[in-house]
């Protein structure tokens, strides 16, 4: 009989234990206006431009205002660095990239389905960027590989850069102010050169890929 009783007590226990968490998180799902604050990191894996694609990490803080489902808010991208290694002038040289990308991001998020408990979401995303990358970069040469290498120049120089990503996601509410989400879509990179100068003429780098993203939302 104590077993028993003891038994029932633990299940209850638990039960209640989880209850709360659950209606909590649905209740944040459904709320109808917060302000958001998301982090996320995002590489793009997949080059459609025949550029180079990219595992290395960007990363993403935005603050907005979600009313129903609708998330409106301005990102902030930052950094990532970069190397590269071809041929110039018949030597074998090495690039090294060291970019410090500040871009602001407007960007709006719209919830398509949710699931029945309200935790659940798919969602579409749009956003445009525009900002500054500020390029380090240097170069050297040297008739073999592994042979002592003369360095060429060295060079500090900002560039122009707008961008776009469109995509969609999947988030899930696991507490009341905090969500985790993945996603996935299309992101286009426009790079302006010698914006300052007609000698060497202005140039444009398009890149066009798929990226993913994870991170995660908090709403107050």
């Amino acid at each position: 009989m104590r077993f028993r009783k003891d038994t029932t007590a633990l299940l209850l226990g638990l039960l209640l234990s989880t209850f709360p968490r659950q209606a909590l998180a649905e209740q944040a799902a459904s709320r109808p206006s917060a302000i958001v604050v998301e982090m996320n990191l995002s590489v793009v894996p997949i080059s459609l431009s025949g550029g180079q694609s990219s595992f290395l990490p960007n990363s993403e803080l935005l603050v907005g205002y979600r009313r129903d489902r609708v998330i409106l808010g301005l990102g902030l991208e930052f950094g990532y660095l970069r190397d590269a290694d071809y041929s110039y002038d018949g030597l074998r040289t090495l690039t090294r990239y060291s970019i410090l990308a500040l871009r602001a991001a407007p960007t709006v998020q719209f919830t398509l389905l949710r699931s029945s408990k309200q935790t659940t979401e798919l969602f579409l995303l749009g956003r445009g960027s525009i900002g500054m990358n500020v390029e380090k970069a240097k170069r050297f040469a040297g008739p073999t590989p592994g042979a002592p290498n003369e360095e060429l120049f060295d060079t500090l120089k900002s560039h122009l850069q707008m961008g776009f990503r469109l995509g969609c996601g999947l988030r899930y509410w696991a507490h009341p102010n905090l969500s985790f989400d993945v996603q996935a879509g299309l992101h286009g990179d426009n790079t302006f050169y010698n914006l300052k100068s007609t000698d060497p003429p202005i140039s444009i780098d398009k890149q066009l890929g798929v990226y993913l993203a994870m991170g995660f939302m908090g709403a107050f």
